[in-house]
């Protein structure tokens, strides 16, 4: 019964682990889609080419995280310079978010 007890108790702190590993590797993920964001696109002195904005599609794919990609597309589909800088300023602001909440 001891043994029982013990292996369920392992389990479950094994579990812990593997979910806090996740909560890691998808933190590191946000935190390198936003040094290639502010790298690539609000660091450049010209416009962003096509292999940086499949990079960029790449990188925020791996965050795995809906909210940053959700955001990530709303920054993609604004018409004006304005609405961009507002989109940032949101997709900055989920990034944290999520790394926070993490």
């Amino acid at each position: 019964m001891l043994l029982i007890f013990g292996y369920v108790f392992k389990n479950r702190e094994v579990s812990n682990l593997k979910g806090n590993l996740e909560a890691i590797e998808e933190n590191r993920n946000i935190l390198s889609f936003q040094k290639l964001f502010i790298t690539k696109v609000l660091k450049a002195s010209s416009d962003v080419d096509y292999d940086t904005r499949q990079e960029l599609n790449q990188a925020v794919l791996l965050t795995n995280d809906e909210k940053v990609v959700s955001a990530w597309n709303d920054f993609l589909s604004a018409k004006t310079e304005a609405e961009a800088k507002g989109k940032v300023l949101d997709l900055f602001y989920i990034m944290a978010d999520s790394v926070y909440s993490n």
